[in-house]
């Protein structure tokens, strides 16, 4: 659509933000240190003074594997980079703050038992894995 650039190819990218996550042949060791994820980003939109255009952020790893974190990342990107366009650094620690907020209410629904399941294709533990957006 031409109002929002998209799908127009020859419009320029003005920030990028790549995650990464340390693989694991293995499960995790409850007893072993925390695992993390960078997330690196980068803008070509001038920032406010002093706020750098590219960074990582490390952030520690919730033991499990959730559906979903990239797309409510990204939703959470855009609306804080709408919220501070000339600031990345704080649009990004705003979504993932966001997001770790989310999984943090999701493990803690989860429980221990089914995070640590390996069983990882079952209807029951993919319910008991859903983002827990919406909490009443």
């Amino acid at each position: 659509h031409p109002e929002y650039s998209s799908p127009d190819r020859s419009a320029p990218v003005t920030a990028a933000a790549v995650v990464q996550q340390q693989q694991q042949q293995q499960q995790p060791d409850p007893q072993q240190e925390l695992q993390y994820i960078n997330l690196i980003a980068s803008t070509k939109v001038p920032q406010a003074e002093g706020r750098p255009s590219r960074f990582r952020l490390r952030m520690p790893q919730i033991p499990g594997y959730f559906t979903g974190t990239g797309d409510l990342l990204t939703a959470l990107l855009l609306a804080w980079t709408h919220n501070y366009p000339h600031d990345l650094a704080t649009a990004v620690e705003h979504a993932v703050a966001g997001l770790q907020g989310v999984l943090a209410v999701t493990a803690a629904a989860a429980g221990p038992e089914v995070l640590s399941c390996k069983d990882t294709r079952s209807a029951e533990v993919f319910k008991a894995k859903e983002l827990k957006l919406i909490q009443g």
